[in-house]
């Protein structure tokens, strides 16, 4: 807040003007004396309850549905024409579809006035086709910065935060009238690297420094206890004797999206498949990578995706052996089909042939399965056991012929 809006008819307005941190008091006094004589430094009580957090890192990361292993990037954009989303609206979607998905998970924190100016049914249709999974307005933002592996943003409040908490920092964007040089905000938006979307993107996510901002509060967990203070003093009465405390910010309630189609490379030695997929959508940035099958699922299916794809995902129970062949029958192009059973899956082609596993991602067997058979390897050879690594999850698959 700027000097002038202190003052009306050349009076002061607060009676106390709250500050996080020391630097803030100075840079007050230099703009105005008198308003500094009521100001007080009593932390952030935002980020407090951020650091209250931090013991619980894992937890946040599982409310996101972060796998072990995994790199969760999390992209955050202010609101306004000079804003990540606004500048570059299609980088979400880029960064989504260019990395593997069991390798990176992508979330992105919109300011709620992005939210409230073009509606919530507006921007989740947007979000929907960047394939990047969205934090809602009202809570998760800090729950998602503690949880990241990397932050991607603008000259926004929480990439200040991440930076602070020491979560590794690219820019989207650098502004340079938007924010006073001199402030925190100001100093992180000059000394953190930015990103270039014209270079190899895994390359610059892998090697992004950590940009440690110290300028965030000059009184760390003590906020609470310092506004109090601050708050009945102003009132003119005497504090509780108990304690004032601050607690952890809460479990974020992500809604858990489709995995819809994907692109998958399913690499066989023997009775070990690596499988790395990426989303579908890469293959609207260009020719598909070598090696490299379309995998659809039946959830809000795109026709596109139903026609082109070589296997069939269904992950709901049902009548799997009468299923595949039905379904198969339909999608002339497709040559692998899926579903769960009570103990596993069942895969099979329209040809009859099936095979029962044993395990949880119906995906990834399938994937395997489909890799196996472009060897031209019959069903019967299918190995008893298949070990199935998902970039950093590694599973046993048990297969026995139907």
């Amino acid at each position: 807040m700027s000097v002038p809006w202190l003052f009306s008819s050349g009076g002061l307005i607060p009676s106390v003007i709250v500050l996080s941190h020391d630097e803030q008091l100075d840079r007050l006094r230099l703009a105005s004396p008198e308003a500094a004589e009521v100001a007080v430094v009593a932390g952030d009580p935002c980020f407090d309850r951020m650091l209250a957090g931090l013991p619980l890192r894992e937890t946040y990361r599982a409310a996101f549905g972060v796998a072990p292993g995994q790199r969760l990037v999390l992209i955050s954009s202010t609101w306004g024409q000079h804003s990540l989303y606004s500048a570059n609206p299609e980088l979400p979607g880029l960064l989504a579809r260019s990395f593997p998905q069991d390798e990176y998970k992508f979330v992105i924190a919109l300011h709620p006035n992005v939210w409230a100016a073009h509606g919530t049914w507006q921007v989740e249709r947007w979000l929907a086709r960047s394939g990047v999974l969205a934090v809602p307005p009202e809570e998760g933002w800090r729950a998602a910065a503690i949880a990241a592996d990397l932050v991607i943003g603008d000259h926004g409040s929480v990439p200040f935060y991440a930076a602070a908490l020491g979560t590794p920092l690219l820019l989207a964007i650098k502004q340079r009238d938007q924010v006073d040089p001199a402030s925190p905000v100001g100093l992180l938006n000059a000394a953190a690297p930015l990103l270039d979307p014209g270079r190899d993107l895994m390359e610059q996510i892998k090697v992004a420094p950590r940009t440690i901002i110290d300028l965030a509060t000059s009184t760390p967990g003590e906020s609470a206890k310092l506004l109090r203070t601050a708050i009945y003093s102003a009132m003119g009465l005497l504090e509780p004797d108990t304690p004032a405390e601050h607690t952890a910010v809460p479990l974020p309630v992500i809604p858990t999206p489709s995995t819809g189609a994907q692109l998958v490379r399913a690499s066989l030695t023997e009775s070990t498949v690596d499988i790395t997929r990426w989303s579908a959508e890469r293959l609207r940035g260009g020719p598909a990578p070598q090696d490299t099958h379309l995998l659809s699922g039946t959830d809000q299916p795109k026709r596109e995706w139903l026609e082109l794809a070589e296997v069939l995902v269904h992950e709901q129970l049902g009548a799997p052996e009468s299923w595949i062949g039905v379904t198969l029958k339909a999608l002339p192009g497709c040559l692998l089909a899926a579903m769960p059973t009570r103990t596993g899956w069942l895969v099979g082609d329209r040809d009859g042939n099936r095979v029962r596993c044993t395990g949880e991602d119906g995906r990834a067997i399938a994937s395997a399965v489909y890799a196996w058979l472009l060897t031209g390897r019959p069903w019967s050879e299918l190995p008893n056991r298949l070990t199935v690594n998902t970039g950093p999850i590694s599973s046993v698959w048990t297969v026995e012929p139907e």
